[in-house]
C-alpha cells in the first residue's frame, strides 16, 4: 500500500473517501506502525518503518490531515 492509496473513513458517516496526498511521498511499504497525535493543533499522524519487497524500512514520516480530501505527507525530522 503506498501513501497515494491511503482512505480515511468519516467517523459520522463511516463513509470512506481517497484524499489528494501531496509532498514527500514515502516509499510503498507494509507492516509499518501507525500513530495519531492526538495533541497536534490539526491531525496528523506518524508511519514508522515497515517493509518493501526487499530491504526492512527505518524511517519516518508525518501525514497531515488539512480537511476534506487533503493530505500533506513528508518525512519526519529530529527536533
Amino acid at each position: 500500500v503506498s501513501f497515494s492509496g491511503i482512505c480515511i473513513e468519516s467517523p459520522g458517516t463511516g463513509s470512506f473517501a481517497t484524499p489528494m496526498v501531496t509532498g514527500d511521498l514515502p516509499t510503498a511499504r507494509w507492516g509499518h506502525s501507525a500513530t495519531g497525535i492526538e495533541d497536534a493543533p490539526i491531525p496528523a499522524f506518524v508511519i514508522f518503518g515497515g517493509r518493501t519487497a526487499t530491504a526492512d524500512l527505518d524511517d519516518a514520516h508525518v501525514l497531515v490531515l488539512r480537511g476534506g480530501d487533503d493530505v500533506l505527507a513528508g518525512p519526519a525530522t529530529p527536533l
